[in-house]
């Protein structure tokens, strides 16, 4: 007798942002991007219901039709990806396209179609061993003029605000260069000032008025101190980690290096060192 469907759960990392839901494939280091609809039936199936069963739990869940055909649909492309396991033998693979569908069911429910996309997949670590300075892209980058700018913005010749981090004091430092590649992992920190900036493992924040070079990010723990900006005083001061939260989820970051002497810029409100080696 056929398998019923039933979602891999072996070293997969799952991320829900917005509608939208990520999944890491740790085993084969692929990352997928679910829609709505999709990332719905593939937590729907969990080995205990048949495709028409999910889509009567799918209608409960949007409080709108959602037909077995649309659960098949989802579910072939979720089998087409290896999102669910080998011995899930009750999905034909595409049985009708996706073309097809939307002429059958009509413009109004092509938003209501399932999506699956692989987004990308990252290298091995260590090939990112030797890049310091990511970030996420909308990470707010501080200029020279004090206004914001998200780092994917951010190009050579801009003019930022630096900081010495021996002083505190800030002062205009210049993007000499800057590019984007793939991270496979992320660390959210958050401070005792309020403070969250997302970045790299590899990535280098200030600790402390002596920490000249900065500390990579995995090696801060809840409790460290860490520099922040005070912008009732103009200037950074200490601070302290209140939390770190790892994602394995792979996303794009930037990486820029500013050309003063002590290399470092506010990302998020924190002080970063962004000297690539």
């Amino acid at each position: 007798m056929p398998s019923l469907p039933c979602q891999i759960s072996q070293l997969v990392t799952v991320q829900h942002v917005g509608d939208e839901t990520l999944i890491y494939d740790g085993t084969r280091h692929k990352a997928f991007c679910l829609n709505k609809i999709s990332s719905l039936v593939w937590t729907l199936a969990d080995g205990r219901r048949t495709p028409a069963q999910i889509a009567d739990a799918a209608t409960s869940e949007l409080k709108q039709p959602v037909s077995e055909e649309i659960v098949r649909f989802a579910l072939s492309e979720l089998k087409r990806d290896r999102l669910l396991l080998d011995e899930s033998a009750m999905i034909d693979l595409h049985a009708i396209s996706r073309r097809q569908m939307v002429i059958k069911l009509g413009k109004s429910a092509a938003m209501l179609l399932p999506l699956v996309t692989a987004i990308f997949a990252p290298k091995a670590a260590k090939a990112y061993a030797t890049y310091d300075g990511c970030l996420l892209p909308d990470t707010p980058i501080q200029l020279a003029d004090g206004s914001l700018l998200p780092a994917s913005l951010i190009g050579p010749g801009q003019w930022l605000r630096g900081v010495d981090p021996a002083s505190g004091q800030v002062h205009p430092a210049r993007v000499a260069s800057c590019r984007q590649f793939d991270a496979p992992q992320l660390l959210t920190f958050t401070t005792s000032s309020g403070e969250v900036v997302k970045s790299s493992p590899s990535h280098l924040f200030i600790g402390g008025p002596g920490d000249l070079l900065g500390t990579r990010a995995s090696d801060f723990e809840a409790g460290d101190g860490i520099m922040v900006f005070d912008r009732r005083h103009h200037r950074a001061i200490p601070s302290t980690v209140t939390s770190i939260h790892t994602s394995s989820v792979p996303q794009r970051v930037v990486i820029f290096e500013v050309d003063t002497i002590e290399h470092c810029f506010l990302s998020g409100g924190v002080v970063s060192h962004n000297k690539e080696e």
